[in-house]
């Protein structure tokens, strides 16, 4: 088993996930569209602006979602990575 799958396993449910989302600035309604997408999945979690990068191309969204179980977690987390103009969900 790899380190990260060891990782994984001890993960316990209900789990708080206190993430960040890093986007391209010149996306349009990316913090909409991470909105409603956690909206179609149940969740009422807003996502705050952050950061921007020093060079201004990219922007860090911060959201705190529950996760009920890991095939949730993953499928929000597939869904958010698939948003345009997001290029790092952590």
């Amino acid at each position: 088993m790899t380190e990260s799958n060891a990782a994984s396993e001890q993960l316990q449910f209900p789990l708080t996930w206190k993430g960040r989302i890093i986007a391209e600035v010149s996306a349009a309604g990316t913090r909409e569209s991470i909105a409603n997408l956690l909206r179609g999945f149940g969740k009422d979690a807003a996502p705050e602006r952050g950061r921007t990068s020093r060079k201004g191309t990219y922007v860090t969204y911060r959201v705190e979602v529950v996760f009920e179980d890991r095939d949730v977690m993953r499928q929000i987390m597939h869904a958010l990575s698939a948003i345009e103009g997001v290029r790092t969900v952590l």
